[in-house]
């Protein structure tokens, strides 16, 4: 009997951490797909209410984060997914 407790207590042990990692996930996904471009755009804004001369910062840094962002993706990380699923279909 003990030996289908332990196996028992095991399953329920691993279904709790898993909910609990799917739980931290989604609220992880949430707060940055939502909650962080809400932010962003309030924080453009004001920054743009309270000093226009500011404007220009905000350009050259927003122009410069977008071409490191879509620099990295076209040059490291579609290549590597490329050749992992080439390598996955062989």
């Amino acid at each position: 009997m003990s030996l289908v407790n332990s196996r028992f207590r095991a399953l329920q042990h691993e279904l709790r951490t898993t909910h609990g990692n799917f739980n931290k996930l989604f609220t992880m996904i949430m707060r940055m797909g939502i909650y962080a471009p809400i932010v962003g755009v309030g924080a453009i804004i004001n920054t743009l209410a309270i000093s226009g001369s500011m404007s220009w910062i905000m350009v050259v840094t927003i122009f410069f984060y977008h071409c490191f962002d879509y620099g990295y993706w076209y040059f490291f990380a579609v290549p590597k997914i490329k050749d992992f699923f080439q390598t996955k279909t062989r």
